[in-house]
């Protein structure tokens, strides 16, 4: 059986392979941006309630983007 063809060109394993790493890439890039702009917002003296309600995550999300690299947003 002939190599699948895409956009009238042979498509490679890696390729293909290419656009699972790609995307896992880029989405824990997201994440990590994400979550420096909460904590960010979380220095700037906004409360996770504000945040949950603007952003419409959960508190779980919130709690875990907080946490997500191990620093602690709780306040003394």
């Amino acid at each position: 059986m002939a190599n699948p063809v895409w956009h009238s060109r042979e498509v490679k394993e890696a390729e293909i392979k290419a656009i699972a790493t790609d995307y896992e890439e880029a989405a824990e890039r997201l994440l990590d941006e994400r979550d420096a702009k909460l904590r960010a917002a979380i220095a700037a003296n906004w409360k996770q309630a504000d945040l949950v309600r603007i952003t419409g995550y959960s508190r779980e999300t919130i709690r875990q983007a907080l946490l997500r690299l191990g620093e602690s947003w709780r306040r003394a």
